[in-house]
């Protein structure tokens, strides 16, 4: 029996060895990527990722191979070794789609292959309720819904060769659609809304969730019904043109429109790290285009680094879903403005002050269902008790709420804007980051933007101008001004027949004039208008660690 067991032992340990000799190369890489051994470097793990997307770039590796190599460390019960398998398919799909670490071999961003997309979907999806790989899982399924893929036979998934048949086109070999249908996608959303509460992961977990988002957000089949044209069809251009004919909106779970806003308000309310509010913010831009289409994507300072996709209006039930919506929405990224976050010392975050308050400008102003709770809002923060940083923050996102809504939807607030201007023009602030000369040029720009009613001031010689739609008559921020007791008085004791006269008459009438504060005061100060829900706007944001 002894000796029986050795001669086994001897079997399975030349099996085994003939098995290491038979193993392709690169799943060396894969054991050092997924190893448990604290001893291996992250630099080590690094270049193990980098020589695997380099060679699936060069076609030396296919997705199928990758897949079948690493089945092992894909199901294993080892929490750790799972997770690093999961992340290892993730980076390599990202690296693969993106161009990243194979450039150094002369290949370059490239769709993938139509079926192992697919599979790579259903495999990724899989794993969002899988808790220990999740910041995995959801890295594979951003990485997918921003790749495209091959169709026809543009690329043999198998063998990794790209095949043109004799009779087809370059046009059609080389014809790509998003990886992820928009089916797949609505899938995917299904799966992450019911197994992932956002609030409760930590921060790097919420980050790659809120880049989920976005990407859903930002589908390309968002604007098409059922998704034309995605990944793992066959048929020729005109068929996939064919179906573009309807909205169906982004593929943001099978739920109802507003039951798809309230689950991502549920997922990003109460957000308090600086690198995740700028992800927040950035999605809130993009969702008036997902939701109403092109006719509600405003001309806004937009996000840094956004790019909004072109698109048709989507349907009537998700622009009244936004619509009702408009509100809830707007108090999510409210909370956040003013900006109050001032990096600490010894910062490693690198999010700043400006990149703040510029991204959240952006989210503020996306669409113009916001303006009746952000005009009353912003105009709070000029208030002449506000520090000159708050001020300035004010005046450019009321600029910017200009621009964004246009001269119709801010016609209604150019009273209390006025208001607001004067008060900050009488009680100058006199800070390092607003002083009394820059609330002036402030002023000067708001008046002659065409929203504030400025566009034809200075050439019509006081005939009230024209606004941006070409037509004169009607609000303007100058005739406001000029129409004001305090500008008047101010007239009359620069005339030359007020230095004859005294001066000091001329500030007896007009109910008080500039200096008393209260001729004109009470339209001046009727702007002051309470935002429904105070209490969530007396929210600051302290950065990371709250």
């Amino acid at each position: 029996p002894t000796r029986e067991r050795r001669q086994n032992t001897t079997r399975r340990m030349s099996g085994g060895a003939s098995m290491v000799t038979n193993s392709p190369s690169w799943a060396a890489d894969v054991e050092l990527f997924v190893a448990s051994d604290r001893n291996i470097t992250d630099a080590s793990r690094g270049d193990a990722l980098h020589r695997l997307v380099a060679a699936l770039g060069t076609d030396a590796l296919t997705f199928l191979e990758l897949l079948r190599g690493m089945e092992g460390c894909l199901v294993t019960t080892d929490d750790a070794r799972r997770a690093r398998g999961v992340l290892l398919l993730a980076e390599a799909v990202a690296g693969y789609t993106t161009g990243a670490g194979i450039a150094d071999v002369g290949a370059a961003a490239r769709p993938l292959p139509a079926a192992a997309a697919a599979l790579l979907a259903q495999y990724f999806t899989s794993k969002l309720d899988d808790f220990a790989v999740i910041r995995a899982a959801l890295m594979g399924c951003t990485a997918l819904l921003r790749a495209t893929a091959a169709t026809g036979a543009a690329a043999d998934w198998l063998g990794g060769v790209e095949l043109a048949s004799a009779g087809q086109s370059e046009a059609a070999a080389a014809r790509t659609t998003p990886a992820v249908s928009h089916a797949a996608a609505t899938e995917m959303a299904d799966r992450f809304f019911e197994t992932v509460h956002v609030p409760s992961l930590v921060q790097a977990d919420r980050e790659r969730s809120y880049e989920l988002l976005m990407a859903l957000v930002s589908h390309p089949d968002a604007h098409t019904a059922g998704g034309a044209g995605t990944a793992g069809t066959d048929e020729g251009e005109d068929d996939a043109d064919e179906d573009v004919t309807a909205a169906a909106g982004p593929p943001l779970g099978s739920m109802t429109p507003a039951e798809q806003l309230e689950s991502i308000v549920a997922a990003c309310d109460g957000e308090k790290d600086p690198r995740n509010v700028l992800l927040v913010c950035e999605l809130w831009a993009l969702l008036p285009h997902a939701f109403c289409g092109a006719q509600d994507t405003p001309e806004a300072e937009a996000a840094p680094g956004l790019s909004v996709p072109p698109g048709p209006a989507h349907s009537s039930k998700h622009r009244a879903a936004f619509a009702a919506a408009a509100e809830e929405l707007y108090d999510v990224v409210a909370a956040y403005f003013p900006v109050s976050f001032r990096p600490p010392p010894g910062d490693t975050v690198r999010v700043t002050h400006e990149q703040l308050a510029a991204t959240l400008r952006g989210a503020m102003c996306a669409s113009a269902s916001y303006a009746p709770w952000a005009v009353p809002h912003v105009l709070e923060s000029l208030a002449r008790d506000k520090t000159p940083r708050v001020q300035g923050d004010a005046l450019a996102a009321l600029a910017a709420c200009g621009g964004s809504f246009g001269r119709a939807t801010m016609a209604a607030h150019l009273p209390a804007v006025w208001g607001a201007l004067r008060e900050l023009l009488l009680h100058p602030p006199a800070g390092p980051e607003l002083t009394a000369e820059g609330a002036a040029r402030w002023a000067t720009r708001l008046f002659a933007s065409a929203w504030g009613g400025g566009g034809g001031v200075g050439e019509g010689g006081g005939s009230g101008g024209q606004g941006c739609d070409g037509q004169g008559g009607g609000a303007s921020l100058v005739k406001l001004a000029l129409a004001d007791s305090c500008l008047k008085d101010a007239a009359a004791a620069m005339s030359p027949g007020s230095a004859a006269s005294g001066g000091g008459d001329n500030g007896g009438g007009g109910g008080g004039g500039c200096c008393g504060g209260s001729g004109g005061g009470g339209d001046g100060h009727g702007h002051s208008h309470s935002h429904e829900g105070d209490a969530q706007h007396e929210h600051r944001h302290q950065g990371a660690g709250d």
